[in-house]
C-alpha cells in the first residue's frame, strides 16, 4: 500500500446519474476531483426513465443539459391504464415554466455514457473505473482515501473469472462525497441508515421499440410522438441562444 501523494479537493464515490452530476458542478468551478467507480462498465440497461424541468436546470447548472437533451423525449403523454387496456389517467404537460420540458423521458444508459464521455473536457477532472473504495479515515485536514482495482458486481451473472488481487492505492481529499446508491458502503460504514419508504407493490419496467407506423394499439400515442419529434427538431433547429440565456 502506497502513501497517499496526490491531493484532491473532492473525491466522488460512484458514477451513477448523482456521481456524474456533482463531477460536472465540480469540474466546472476549477476544483481537482477524482471519481471512483467499482463497475468497470456501465449497466446496459433502464432503471430510471424519467426526468422533469427542475432536474433539467441542474443538467443546465452542470453544463450537459442540451447534451441529454438531445437523447431524451420530450413533452411526451404519460398514460396510466387498467388491465383491460383502458385509460385510467393522462398526463401531458408542454408548459415550460422553468425553460425546459416537464416530461423528459431518457434511456439511462444513454444518458450515463454521454455524461461519462463529456467530463473529458476537465483536466482537473480524474474519472478511475474498475475502481472499489475499500477504505477511508478522516483527520483534521480532510480523508485519506484507499481504493483498489474490483471486478464489479458482474450484475447478477457469474463472474467468467477471479479477479486479480491488486495492489491498493492511497490518495488525500479535501472532501469524501458518497454517491454509491441505495446499498452505499460509505453510508453503512458510518453507520448512517437508509432514509425514506418504497413503494410495497413490485414494479417491473419494461423497454420496447415501438414502431409507429404499424397501426395497433397506442398508434395515437405514436403519431402524437412522431408530430412531437418533428416539432421538436424544428425547435432545436431554431434555438441558437446559450444554454446561459434560459430562464435564469
Amino acid at each position: 500500500m502506497n502513501m497517499p501523494q496526490d491531493l484532491y479537493d473532492v473525491a466522488i464515490v460512484g458514477l451513477g446519474p448523482t456521481g456524474l452530476t456533482l463531477a460536472h458542478l465540480l469540474g466546472r468551478r476549477g476544483l481537482r476531483v477524482l471519481a471512483l467507480e467499482r463497475e468497470p462498465q456501465f449497466y446496459g440497461n433502464a432503471r430510471a426513465v424519467y426526468t422533469d424541468d427542475e432536474c433539467m436546470r441542474v443538467f443546465q447548472a452542470a453544463g450537459v443539459a442540451a447534451d441529454v437533451e438531445a437523447d431524451m423525449l420530450l413533452d411526451t403523454p404519460v398514460q396510466w391504464v387498467l388491465e383491460d387496456g383502458s385509460v385510467l389517467s393522462q398526463l401531458r404537460r408542454t408548459d415550460r415554466p422553468y425553460g425546459w420540458a416537464v416530461s423528459n423521458f431518457f434511456y439511462q444508459p444513454y444518458l450515463e455514457t454521454k455524461m461519462e464521455r463529456l467530463l473529458a473536457r476537465y483536466p482537473n477532472v480524474t474519472v478511475m473505473r474498475g475502481r472499489e473504495l475499500v477504505k477511508f479515515v478522516q483527520d483534521e485536514d480532510g480523508v485519506v482515501v484507499e481504493h483498489a482495482a474490483s471486478a464489479g458486481s458482474q450484475y447478477a451473472q457469474p463472474p467468467a473469472a477471479a479477479p486479480k488481487l491488486s495492489e491498493s492505492a492511497r490518495v488525500r481529499a479535501q472532501w469524501l462525497v458518497a454517491c454509491d446508491g441505495g446499498r452505499s458502503g460509505v453510508r453503512n460504514s458510518l453507520g448512517i441508515k437508509m432514509a425514506g419508504k418504497s413503494f410495497p407493490e413490485p414494479w417491473l419496467v419494461v423497454d420496447i421499440k415501438y414502431d409507429a407506423a404499424i397501426h395497433g394499439p397506442g398508434h395515437e400515442l405514436g403519431r402524437a410522438r412522431r408530430v412531437q419529434s418533428r416539432l421538436e427538431a424544428q425547435r432545436r433547429a431554431a434555438r441558437r441562444r446559450p444554454e446561459t440565456d434560459r430562464h435564469l
